[in-house]
C-alpha cells in the first residue's frame, strides 16, 4: 500500500514538472527569441555563476542560431521534456570566468564560438549522461531542425547551428525521438515546493 501511495505522489510531482514544460510549448511565444527567453535559465554550477545564460546573452547570439535553437528546443521539449539554458554569448571577461570554473574543454587562448555568438549550452533534463546522449541523438536524427553538437560527449551541452535554414514561425517539422532508455526528461529542480 505504501509503495502505491509513493508511486502516486511521484507521478503527481512528475506530472506537475512536465506540465511546466508543456505550458511553455502551449504559450505559443510570438518569435524564436521569446521562446528562448521563456526557457529555464540557470548556471551549470553554483561555484562559478558567470551569468552567461541571461537574456542579454541570448540577445547577442546570431539570428540563425536563435532560430535553429528555438525550433530544435521546441521540438525536443514537446518530444522529451525539460531543457535549461546554461550559457549563451560570452564576452572575454565572461569567457575567462567560465574557463576558471570549467572541468571540461574551454577555449582559453582563442575566441570561443560563444564569444562569436555561434554557440549555446543547454542542459537536458537533470543533466545525466543518458539525457545528454538522448539530446545529441535527437539532433543527429533531426538535422532538419538546424542544430548539431560538434564536440559530442566531450562538451555535452555545447550546441551550434548546423547551417540549415529554419524558421520558428514556419510550419512545425516532424521530429524523430531519440533512441534508448530515456524518453521523458524531468528536471528535479522544477518540482513544486
Amino acid at each position: 500500500m505504501r509503495s502505491l501511495l509513493a508511486l502516486a505522489i511521484l507521478g503527481s510531482l512528475a506530472g506537475d514538472a512536465a506540465l511546466a514544460d508543456s505550458t511553455l510549448v502551449d504559450m505559443k511565444p510570438v518569435n524564436a527569441m521569446a521562446f528562448m527567453k521563456a526557457l529555464e535559465q540557470q548556471a551549470p554550477t553554483l561555484k562559478y555563476d558567470c551569468r552567461t545564460y541571461e537574456e542579454k546573452n541570448l540577445e547577442r547570439l546570431k539570428r540563425p542560431l536563435i532560430e535553429a535553437a528555438a525550433v530544435f528546443l521546441r521540438a525536443f521539449v514537446e518530444t522529451h521534456g525539460s531543457v535549461t539554458i546554461t550559457s549563451a554569448h560570452r564576452t572575454r571577461q565572461e569567457q575567462s570566468c567560465v574557463c576558471a570554473g570549467e572541468k571540461g574543454p574551454c577555449s582559453r587562448s582563442k575566441p570561443s564560438r560563444h564569444s562569436l555568438g555561434l554557440a549555446i549550452d543547454v542542459r537536458a533534463g537533470a543533466g545525466t549522461k543518458a539525457e545528454y546522449e538522448c539530446m545529441q541523438d535527437f539532433a543527429k536524427k533531426n538535422p532538419h531542425l538546424g542544430i548539431h553538437f560538434p564536440f559530442g560527449m566531450k562538451d555535452r551541452p555545447h550546441m551550434e547551428w548546423n547551417g540549415r535554414t529554419t524558421a520558428f514561425k514556419g510550419p512545425r517539422l516532424p521530429a524523430v525521438p531519440c533512441a534508448g532508455p530515456v524518453t521523458t526528461m524531468i528536471d528535479p529542480n522544477k518540482f513544486p515546493d
